[in-house]
């Protein structure tokens, strides 16, 4: 339970502490530098540290299970992690060439990704075409080279990540005289913000771990526990004319995350809703944008899909919140109506014997809302890599400054809260607000949804079976 504590005490907080971003500045000239100038010094120091931290790991993983639950297998697996840490601290170059390999493989699923997305954007003509190009031809010239010579070509992996680090730290300088600027003047002008992007490799990682964090978070508490009320909310006393959820959800692929937002009273979730038009295992399908209202939209994904949502509360100014209203009708406009199965077979469309078990369906029964598919532009093709749930919200939301250039081409939930975060924390005058939306679940039947789409009738029901949209 403390543990968990501190967890939530750390991430409600409401500012960045100045001295801990000025040392997360330092830190990265510094090293950035280091690996630029003396990239082997640098890996063997980087492989003597990790070597301790990950001995000390292991020991005291170890030593905290009670000494009856000790099993062969925890031994034989701490003995193991000592030995590669061993061999680290001591002979590191024994393990140059397998880590080189592992970069190797990496760069080799960065070029199939690029590639992926580079073919999408040529075939339907989108920005991003010669970046999406390029970027696939230098991974998989590095993937190559790596592969040809694993442990000479490590340095090489070394000055790529010096580079980030100095570009990191340039973007905490710029970002940071940016926002002193703006309180400054206490004005919030239309700019577009360029903002670093994780690596996609944690990026891609971070709602799940958020979500196990809170997961074990809500575990230990118990009814009537100080500060027990939902929703957890931290922010400054500002009006806020729109919203953004970042959705975590505990297992399968759905622990990517996903994000939609709030304009007004209505949410607009941008996805692969259509299921007979998945391709790609759902990677590519025809864009859909689901329009519910907010209160049941939140009840049905707390409740339905067991997640947790995490809102971004954005305070706009009036020319911001015109702006981006202006974007979302331009959106509109390229849309037409759609049924999903469930809306089908209320009209009689389909047989009432079908079963309509899809997630739009679910959305559908749960909400009232309304779906539009997407058939113009570049969102008529939903794409996971490319013109994905976090694309379209930085879309509409770009004229409030909440766009980010993601380096590396793929925009995940990850960055965007990555971002969001961050903005947040440091006093944007932007995103005002963090909250937490958490359901109270109970074990036991839940009763069978009804057949309509009317909202008033079911606002608290819940259908028979889960299934994540993400």
């Amino acid at each position: 339970m403390k543990k968990n504590g501190s967890f939530l005490r750390r991430w409600m907080r409401t500012s960045i502490d100045p001295a801990l971003s000025a040392l997360q500045f330092f830190a990265a000239v510094g090293f950035g530098l280091w690996l630029l100038i003396w990239p082997q010094t640098a890996l063997d120091f980087l492989a003597a540290v990790t070597a301790v931290v990950v001995l000390l790991s292991a020991i005291g993983s170890y030593r905290s299970l009670q000494e009856q639950r000790r099993k062969t297998r925890d031994r034989l697996a701490l003995a193991g992690v000592v030995c590669i840490a061993l061999l680290l601290l001591f002979l590191p170059h024994w393990l140059a060439a397998p880590v080189g390999i592992l970069f190797g493989a990496w760069f080799l699923l960065l070029f199939l990704v690029r590639g992926l997305c580079a073919v999408e954007c040529w075939r339907r003509d989108l920005h991003g075409k010669y970046r999406h190009s390029t970027a696939s031809l230098l991974s998989l010239l590095f993937s190559i080279l790596l592969f040809a010579s694993p442990a000479s070509r490590l340095p090489a992996v070394a000055v790529l990540c010096g580079v980030y680090l100095l570009l990191y730290a340039l973007l905490l300088l710029v970002d940071g005289i940016a926002e002193w600027l703006l309180r400054r003047s206490q004005r919030t002008p239309l700019r577009r913000r360029i903002q670093l992007s994780l690596p996609i490799f944690l990026s891609a990682l971070l709602p799940g771990k958020l979500v196990d964090e809170f997961n074990d978070y809500f575990s230990t508490r118990k009814e009537g526990d100080a500060g027990d009320s939902l929703p957890l909310f931290a922010g400054r006393e500002k009006d806020t004319q729109a919203e953004v959820f970042i959705h975590l959800v505990s297992r399968g692929m759905g622990r990517t995350g996903h994000v939609d937002f709030r304009l007004g009273d209505t949410v607009y979730s941008y996805g692969c809703y259509d299921h007979h038009s998945h391709r790609v295992f759902g990677l590519i399908s025809d864009g859909t944008l689901a329009i519910a209202p907010a209160d049941l939209y939140r009840q049905h994904c707390l409740s339905f899909e067991r997640k947790i949502l995490i809102g971004f509360g954005l305070h706009l100014s009036p020319e911001q919140e015109q702006k981006t209203r202006d974007t979302l009708q331009h959106l509109l406009e390229q849309t037409e109506s759609w049924m999903c199965d469930a809306e089908k077979i209320e009209k009689g469309l389909l047989p009432r014997e079908k079963k309509a078990k899809d997630a739009a369906s679910y959305l559908w029964r749960a909400t009232g809302a309304q779906i539009r598919k997407v058939k113009e532009g570049p969102f008529s093709t939903y794409f996971a890599l490319n013109t994905n749930c976090v694309q379209l919200a930085d879309t509409i939301l770009g004229p409030a400054g909440l766009d980010i250039l993601a380096v590396n081409g793929i925009p995940t939930p990850g960055s965007y809260y990555a971002m969001l975060n961050r903005q947040f924390e440091s006093g944007s005058p932007v995103v005002v607000t963090r909250t937490v939306y958490a359901g109270r679940l109970t074990k036991g039947a839940r009763p069978k949804m009804e057949k309509t789409g009317s909202a008033d009738a079911k606002e608290n029901r819940k259908p028979e079976k889960r299934e994540d949209i993400a």
